[in-house]
């Protein structure tokens, strides 16, 4: 699976077969699912036909099956993009044959479009949540007596050059032909 989501980023394959490919793979009828791709409902039988397409298909229902039922994350991008671009610009009432209104238009809101743009910023990892940061003290930790063993140790691990690079900074005193870190 994660070959073909970067094959999709790096737009060898169209991310309109990506989306499409998705909506067949949650059981969206191939009609509908070249609408929501932004194809014609006509062309859902071509694309439908194509190996790649097929493949691809297999590949996000064998994902979701074997991740327990868990979607594929392009998939969650998809419909989050669709609800922030649903909610900014509203949807009409869809209207059956008969007249009556079969699905119900969605009004415009901001605050909806907003929350699904967080939901997907932290999705890609754009955002990153804060942890806790624990403010006790090193020795509260360790106590003075470990953490003095355990700076000699490492400071005896140290090359000479190292370790005189080392005291010049802790004494505040320049250092005088030392060799770069890492040498």
């Amino acid at each position: 699976m994660a070959v073909a989501l970067i094959a999709v980023e790096n737009g060898i394959i169209p991310l309109q077969w990506e989306t499409f490919c998705a909506e067949l793979a949650i059981g969206t009828p191939a009609s509908k699912a070249a609408i929501n791709a932004g194809y014609t409902a006509a062309y859902a039988t071509d694309l439908v036909d194509r190996p790649e397409i097929k493949a691809r298909v297999q590949e996000l229902v064998e994902a979701r099956r074997t991740d327990g039922g868990v979607v594929p994350r392009i998939w969650a991008e998809l419909v989050l993009v669709q609800i922030v671009r649903d909610s900014l610009n509203g949807t009409e009432d869809v209207i059956a044959e008969d007249g009556t209104i079969s699905a119900k238009g969605i009004k415009r809101n901001r605050s909806e479009a907003r929350a699904a743009l967080m939901d997907l910023a932290r999705l890609r990892g754009w955002i990153v949540e804060r942890k806790q940061v624990d403010t006790r003290s090193v020795t509260a930790r360790l106590g003075s007596k470990d953490l003095s063993a355990t700076l000699d140790a490492m400071q005896s691990a140290l090359s000479p050059q190292a370790r005189k690079r080392l005291d010049a900074i802790t004494s505040k005193s320049k250092v005088v032909d030392a060799e770069p870190p890492g040498e």
